[in-house]
Parts: structure tokens; C-alpha cells; sequence
């Protein structure tokens, strides 16, 4: 009943009263709800914005007998550096997030009214920079521009390759660039397919069609099963005719979704991993065109 009462507290937003509950809760002994009050404590403390979270978070990390919380409270900690803009949190999330093995299904989902894009937040010269560029609608591409050849990264060619347009490619020297990458880089795929796109922006079909066939051909996508589709979906734009176009309209799923082609893991909540066998089906863009473009005769 207490924790019936303390929740009953909680979710209208009496956080006070649901703070005492929950702290009753987590010091009786015998309950099975003692260890998860602890955590509930932490989040009432968080919505709160009480100065006693951190202390509140500490002791939870330090005590062994709460291992079970301490990936959830580390989670909350987390929430609290986005929240406060805490620059020391941002360089750590950077270096996590270009770490290998890392990934966070909950970033396909997005805030109904976010806030105004602020470059200011991320000044510093490293990978949350280049997230904040790479992904901002605005105009980055001379920024970008700037930062690749300060250095000559891929990763800040490619940035640039993303918000560039054929001509804006062609005067700042990024089609070359962007043909000189090696295959074996990690950032061959992109680069490529940015190349190819400029190029069958700026007219050159034929020049494009031929690099993305030798792309597709080779066993440069080998165990990237998105990346290929999205060279089949290009190349499909660049069609010689319409049995060819029909042959790359049709791409090997990897995700079924309802809308949203959110994330590649067979568990994902919004997602169902194909069946084994699955055969090649007409993807959203084809299906676009055979409906709305394409002729009854």
C-alpha cells in the first residue's frame, strides 16, 4: 500500500510527499520494493531539481548491495549533464560515443518541439562538434569546409559532402577529395555514395552509374546490408531504362518498421528483424515513383 501511495504521489507531481513514501519504502526490511525505492528516490530527487541528487546518486554507486541500480542511476547522471550543459560531461560523452560498441536505440525518438539548434553548446574541437554539424539543418557546409581543410579529416569531408550541393562540391575541391579516399577507410561507403550523388546531381549520369556499379560490384559493402541499399536506391535514380530501373527498386529488407527506419537490431521495440528467406521487396522510394510518376500504359 505504501508504494501504492508514494507512486499515487509521484506521477500528479507531489514530489514531496512521494520523496518521503519512496525513502520509507527503501529502509524496510523484508520488502521486495526496498532496493527500487532507492532508484525512485533518485528520480523524485531529479524532478525535484533538490541539490541532495548528486550526494543521493553517489551513495548509490558506492554501495555493492545496489549493483543492480547503478546502470540506470549512471543513466540519470547522464540526463542531468545534458540538462545542465555541462561542457566536462559533453567531452565525455564524445569520447564515449567515438568509442567502439556503442549505441542508443532511445535516440530515435525526438522531442516533439526541440529546442533552437545552439552551436555555441558544443565549441570544442571534437566529436560532439562534428555530431552538431554533421546533423544541423542550417548552413554548415563552410564551416565544414573550413575544419576539413584545416586538417584534412575524412570525417570533416564528409560532413562537408553531406551539407554540400553539386556545384558548392565541384568549386571547393570535395568531388576529388572525396574520389582519393581508400577503400579501406572506414569512411570509403560515405564518401562514396556522396561522390555518386554530387555526381548524378550535376548531370553526370552515366559517369555515376558506372562508379556505382563498380561500388556494387566489388565487396566493398560486404556485411553492410543498409549501405547497400542505399547505392541500389541511387543507383536507381540513375536508370538507363525502365527494366533497369525496376532491377534496383528492389532492395533485401533489414528492418521492418511501421515508419521509421530507426535502428538495425533484431530487438528494437519499433522493428521486426525479417524472416530468414525474406525476398527482395520494393522500398519506399521505388514505390513512390510506381505510384504517383509512372504511367498506366
Amino acid at each position: 500500500m505504501q508504494r501504492r501511495a508514494a507512486a499515487a504521489y509521484f506521477y500528479p507531481g507531489s514530489y514531496s510527499e512521494a520523496l518521503v513514501g519512496f525513502r520509507r519504502i527503501a529502509k524496510e526490511d523484508g520488502t521486495p520494493w526496498r532496493t527500487i525505492s532507492r532508484y525512485v528516490v533518485l528520480r523524485t530527487l531529479l524532478r525535484m531539481k533538490a541539490n541532495g541528487f548528486q550526494s543521493e546518486a553517489r551513495s548509490v554507486l558506492s554501495d555493492p548491495a545496489l549493483a543492480a541500480l547503478h546502470g540506470i542511476t549512471k543513466n540519470l547522471l547522464r540526463r542531468v549533464g545534458i540538462q545542465a550543459r555541462n561542457e566536462d560531461y559533453f567531452r565525455e560523452l564524445g569520447r564515449l560515443v567515438s568509442s567502439k560498441r556503442q549505441g542508443d536505440p532511445n535516440a530515435a525518438y525526438k522531442p516533439a518541439h526541440p529546442p533552437a539548434a545552439d552551436a555555441s553548446l558544443f565549441p570544442d574541437p571534437d566529436v560532439t562538434d562534428w555530431i552538431f554539424r554533421f546533423q544541423s539543418p542550417g548552413e554548415e557546409f563552410g564551416y565544414c569546409v573550413a575544419r576539413w581543410r584545416a586538417t584534412r579529416p575524412v570525417a570533416w569531408l564528409i560532413a562537408a559532402l553531406e551539407h554540400a550541393s553539386a556545384a558548392q562540391a565541384q568549386g571547393a575541391g570535395l568531388l576529388e577529395a572525396a574520389a582519393a579516399v581508400a577503400a579501406g577507410s572506414p569512411g570509403y561507403p560515405a564518401a562514396r555514395l556522396h561522390l555518386l550523388r554530387l555526381l548524378e546531381e550535376g548531370g553526370s549520369r552515366e559517369q555515376a552509374r558506372e562508379g556505382l556499379d563498380a561500388v556494387l560490384g566489388s565487396g566493398a559493402l560486404q556485411g553492410l546490408p543498409s549501405s547497400v541499399n542505399l547505392f541500389r536506391g541511387l543507383r536507381m535514380l540513375v536508370a538507363a531504362d525502365f527494366r533497369d530501373f525496376l532491377q534496383f527498386a528492389m532492395r533485401k529488407p533489414v528492418l521492418v518498421t511501421l515508419q521509421i527506419d530507426a535502428d538495425e537490431a533484431p530487438d528494437f521495440l519499433m522493428g521486426l528483424k525479417p524472416p530468414a528467406g525474406t525476398a527482395e521487396l520494393l522500398d519506399s522510394d521505388a514505390t513512390r515513383v510506381l505510384n504517383r510518376e509512372t504511367p498506366y500504359r
